[in-house]
């Protein structure tokens, strides 16, 4: 009986697994191997390093790197802070210090939203000089800090946890008064460069001083602007976020400047050189700029009942818009009210970001993300936070990536120190 028993079980797969010095990783070949692996997350794919001798050379290879990066999803972070106790002498439970922590949430898959832990780093001490840093820019998976404490720069990559600092600034007196342009992958060097603005008060003007920082030097580069617009000079003043495509940086102010003498401001990554593009055509001036499916496109916000969505044609010969797509906005909003009860009819909306698959993020309030589908015209409203919750949105979007860069081998590289890599999960509701 109790071998029929044993029989049973057998037959029934009750058996433990083996273990797994013998589990068997079946003889496929590499190139469907790689194909499967290019599918998992950034973290999954390390740990399947460690699998064979065969992945790990399958996983470290610069084209596997390229191919699964291009399969990453689409990520808008969410910035959050929490307080930190310390030792010293405030009133017991004076918390003394703040965390910044920043999750991520996907952007096309929302059906069931999975908001994942990033990085966490200090965002105030009550040590001197009491500030500490700031994630300002995201670029093909790369992160960019601005250290308070001495008005200097950091990248890092949270998926393999590393970082490198970038040259200081010259005789900075005064931290406030530089303006980060555009944070930018320059392809020829394989270097990641940040592009700022030094502004220096004199007696009757404010002379301007433009400086290239890469890692792989060890001073920050003059970049002469002798002959540039005024436009040019100025559009660090708005506080624009640069929209990248086709190897350039795009800034367009908001609200748009008059015509017909404004025009958009652009700045090529490789030739490290400015130059001016025409405005989109639209009859308002409320225009947002984003990139979607390689293409240049403005939204337009006229009025509270729709938004029109505008693209750039023929963008190498400097092309002409169009008006192809418009936005009803009234359905949207019945979505938001049944997500916010309290939410007041005319929303103002802000696109953040565009995706390869037809998906457009927008933010109408503090609290969620509307992404619209412009492919099959659908719409969800998803709230990543609950009312009074500490939680705010950025202006970045981020693509992991495991690609390996020079400037990162370089010590000190083993990791980095203000990474705090504990997982956790907030409430979301989908709509």
């Amino acid at each position: 009986m109790q071998k029929e028993t044993k029989r049973s079980k057998t037959r029934l797969g009750d058996e433990p697994p083996p273990p797994p010095s013998s589990v068997h990783v079946p003889d496929l070949p590499e190139d469907l191997v790689a194909e499967i692996l290019t599918r998992l997350p950034s973290k999954s794919v390390l740990r399947a390093r460690a699998v064979s001798s065969a992945w790990r050379r399958i996983t470290t290879d610069p084209v596997f790197f390229a191919a699964h990066a291009r399969r990453r999803p689409l990520e808008i972070v969410i910035h959050s802070t929490t307080a930190v106790t310390c030792p010293c002498d405030y009133p017991l439970g004076y918390h003394c210090q703040d965390d910044a922590v920043l999750d991520t949430i996907p952007v096309s898959d929302l059906q069931q939203p999975d908001r994942r832990h990033l990085i966490r780093y200090p965002n105030w001490t009550c040590k001197p000089p009491h500030r500490g840093c700031l994630v300002i820019a995201s670029c093909e998976g790369i992160l960019l800090l601005k250290v308070f404490s001495g008005g200097n720069y950091r990248m890092c990559n949270p998926m393999t946890r590393q970082w490198c600092e970038l040259p200081r600034l010259p005789k900075i007196t005064d931290p406030s008064s530089i303006n980060e342009y555009g944070f930018y992958y320059h392809q020829a060097s394989g270097e990641y460069r940040l592009l700022c603005r030094y502004s220096t008060q004199m007696t009757s003007t404010t002379a301007h001083t433009f400086y290239i920082l890469s890692a792989a030097a060890t001073e920050p580069r003059f970049l002469s602007m002798a002959g540039v617009d005024e436009e040019v000079i100025t559009i660090g003043d708005y506080g624009c976020v640069p929209v990248a495509l086709h190897g350039r940086l795009h800034w367009l102010r908001w609200p748009m400047p008059c015509r017909p003498t404004g025009r958009m401001v652009v700045f090529d990554t490789e030739s490290e050189t400015f130059h001016l593009m025409m405005l989109p055509p639209t009859p308002s001036m409320r225009v947002k700029i984003f990139a979607m499916d390689g293409q240049l496109v403005a939204a337009e916000f006229a009025n509270t009942m729709q938004i029109d969505l505008w693209f750039l044609e023929d963008y190498a010969n400097n092309g002409r818009w169009e008006c192809r797509h418009q936005i009803s906005t009234p359905p949207i909003y019945v979505q938001l009210r049944a997500a916010q009860p309290d939410l007041v009819s005319r929303v103002l909306y802000t696109v953040e970001a565009g995706t390869n698959d037809g998906d457009i993020i927008l933010r109408p309030t503090n609290n969620g993300i509307v992404v619209y589908n412009v492919k099959k015209r659908t719409s969800r409203v998803v709230m990543v936070m609950e009312e009074n919750n500490n939680s705010t949105f950025m202006c970045h979007v981020f693509r992991e990536s495991l690609v390996q860069h020079e400037c990162f081998k370089a010590p000190p590289s083993n990791g980095f120190p203000l990474i705090n890599s504990t997982i956790h999960r907030l409430p979301m509701r989908t709509y």
